[in-house]
Order: structure tokens, then C-alpha cells, then sequence
């Protein structure tokens, strides 16, 4: 398996992304304070098809997306619509595959897709895992993955 981009050219894209979005800069390691599990959970997926397909996820906090929705629109968090922090969650998700074509070598990139939870329960099989990166931001915390489906593969199976 030749994968599509290694793992800290993989990270480092991504923190440049959040950082030019929103000033965001996340630390990798995983914070000691276990997240709410009322809080609400905000995962985007951003597909990459080639002679493989791998597919890149990005897990975090609703309070992220909110963060990123601000940096993007502006205004006062009360007049945030839930449509605004999934567009900027969507759009951010845009600009890192953006970011990532770059360097993908022959590989087209799908469109993100957002899905918005109540619980903390996000499971991808182990086997199918090429990273798996904590991060941290302020006292919330995100994973980092790239996946490999070398077989189609859908979520409603």
C-alpha cells in the first residue's frame, strides 16, 4: 500500500489549515480531562479516491466548529444558526483537502461531509487506521485520521 501522504506532512497541513481559518493551534497529545458526554460531536470526512481509497477524518468538539464559524463569519455566538457551524466545519474541510491535493499525487478528493452527534462514540475498525493523531485545543479534544478502505465501504452497512 503507497500511502498518499505521510503522517507529518499529514498533521503539519492540517495545523497550518486551522491556523489560517481560524487561529486555532492544536498541540498533539491528549488532554487528562475526559470531554462531557452531553457534548456534541462534529465529525467531517473528506474522501480520496486513487488506485486506493483512503479517506480523511477529522472528530471534534461542536464548540470547534463554533470557534471556526466565528473566525469565518464573524458576529456573537448567540446568532449562530446550527447551519453556520456545519458550513464552516464543511468549509474547513474544503480548505485542508484543498491544502492536501497539493499533495496527493494523482488522487481527486470528494466532497467533505459533516454529521453532528450527541455521544462520544465514533469507531473506526483498528484494521483500517493508517493514523490516528489526538489533538488538543484549549480543553477540547480532536482526532486526526487517515483511513484506508481498500474496498468500497459505506457507513450505513
Amino acid at each position: 500500500m503507497s500511502l498518499p501522504i505521510d503522517k507529518d506532512s499529514f498533521v503539519q497541513s492540517f495545523r497550518e489549515v486551522a491556523h489560517e481559518v481560524a487561529n486555532v493551534s492544536f498541540s498533539e497529545r491528549c488532554l487528562s480531562v475526559a470531554p462531557s458526554e452531553q457534548q456534541t460531536k462534529l465529525t467531517v470526512c473528506i474522501p480520496i479516491d486513487g488506485s486506493e481509497n483512503y479517506c480523511v477524518f477529522f472528530d471534534s468538539d461542536k464548540v470547534l466548529a463554533e470557534k471556526m464559524a466565528l473566525a469565518m463569519l464573524g458576529g456573537h455566538a448567540e446568532l449562530l444558526a446550527t447551519s453556520d457551524y456545519i458550513d464552516a466545519f464543511s468549509e474547513f474541510g474544503n480548505i485542508l483537502g484543498g491544502k492536501l491535493k497539493r499533495e496527493l499525487q494523482g488522487r481527486e478528493l470528494g466532497l467533505p461531509m459533516v454529521t453532528e452527534r450527541k455521544t462520544n462514540d465514533f469507531h473506526l475498525p483498528a484494521s483500517l487506521i493508517v493514523f490516528d493523531v489526538p489533538l488538543s485545543f484549549e480543553n477540547y479534544q480532536s482526532r486526526l485520521y487517515l483511513v484506508s478502505f481498500k474496498d468500497s465501504f459505506s457507513f450505513d452497512d
